[in-house]
């Protein structure tokens, strides 16, 4: 796709995010160095939006989950070599492909990919320069061989059965099901092909399934909505937070997962995810109290960056 086209996209997902009341968004992968710039330009008060934390191109092994917008890269050193590449490039955060997945054509969806040691590769590079990394896992090999090389934050999250080393490594990790992402697809759509909605559809109930046993083992869990996916726009995080709710966490809970768990995850909690003296006073007004109503979440009030009110409307035209 033409970047005038993309650009187009990145600017208005920036002005539904903040719209829904999204003040922090971390881009888990973009062609082009897409976010890498939006990020650039919404620091630099060029564009108006909500604050970006961009992972550049997602690294995956050649032909791997996502090869189609990532940066392929294989071994221990190829991958070292395309972290510092993407670092260098003014990645905020990297992520990292430890398994298949479902919109990847002839890749199986909980395959390994990546081994330990090519993961602690890259997650060494970026935690030598204080960012911190993600990783696409759905199957438990690569789940664990992610956990054990040392990622922040699993997304997604088991399509097979945890065991107790996971679960007790992912304790001391972070957990973002992204619940609305196989919804969206299960659901069909003649927009998205059949072989998609096939790899989809046999583990939708297992992930809430997981989902659920990591949040019941004490796993910290982090509002994320995977936005980007077939029928899943950006702007839609209540459908997350709706689903965190049903699959059983209390409206506090779902409060912290979206707003101070969130934060932490990002090792951004000096500077939001909570209204302390010193943050950034980046925050939404809801009509309804989030605490007594998921509902609440539905639009908000009023938004504010950095304690000034968001006037949408200065948002560029898309």
């Amino acid at each position: 796709q033409g970047m005038v086209h993309l650009v187009t996209v990145g600017l208005h997902n920036l002005k539904r995010q903040l719209a829904a009341g999204v003040t922090t968004v971390r881009d888990l992968g973009s062609p082009h160095k897409l976010a890498i710039d939006l990020a650039k330009a919404v620091a630099t008060g060029k564009i108006y939006g909500p604050k970006v934390l961009p992972c550049g191109g997602n690294i995956t092994m050649t032909g791997g989950h996502g090869h189609m917008f990532g940066h392929e890269a294989d071994g221990v050193d190829g991958i070292r070599h395309a972290a510092r590449e993407e670092l260098k490039q003014g990645a905020q955060v990297l992520k990292f492909m430890a398994t298949g997945g479902v919109i990847t054509r002839g890749v199986a969806a909980g395959a390994e990919a990546y081994s330990e040691a090519e993961l602690r590769a890259g997650v060494e590079e970026a935690h030598k320069k204080g960012k911190h990394t993600a990783a696409h896992a759905q199957g438990l090999k690569g789940i664990l061989n992610a956990l054990r090389a040392g990622i922040d934050t699993i997304e997604h999250g088991a399509f097979d059965h945890w065991n107790d080393d996971a679960l007790e490594l992912l304790k001391t990790r972070v957990l973002v099901p992204t619940l609305a992402a196989p919804e969206g697809i299960a659901a069909g759509s003649k927009h998205i092909a059949d072989w998609i909605v096939a790899k989809t559809l046999p583990i939708v109930d297992v992930h809430r399934r997981n989902s659920y046993d990591a949040w019941q083992a004490g796993v910290p869990i982090v509002a994320g909505s995977d936005a980007g996916t077939p029928m899943n726009p950006h702007g839609r995080l209540i459908r997350e937070l709706q689903l965190l709710h049903e699959m059983g966490l209390s409206l506090a809970e779902v409060l912290q997962a979206a707003t101070s768990t969130a934060a932490k995850a990002l090792r951004l909690e000096s500077e939001i995810g909570s209204l302390n003296p010193g943050t950034r006073a980046d925050l939404s007004v809801w009509a309804r109290n989030p605490l007594e109503d998921i509902r609440a979440y539905n639009k908000p009030e009023a938004v504010f960056l950095a304690g000034e009110k968001a006037g949408l409307e200065l948002l560029p035209a898309v």
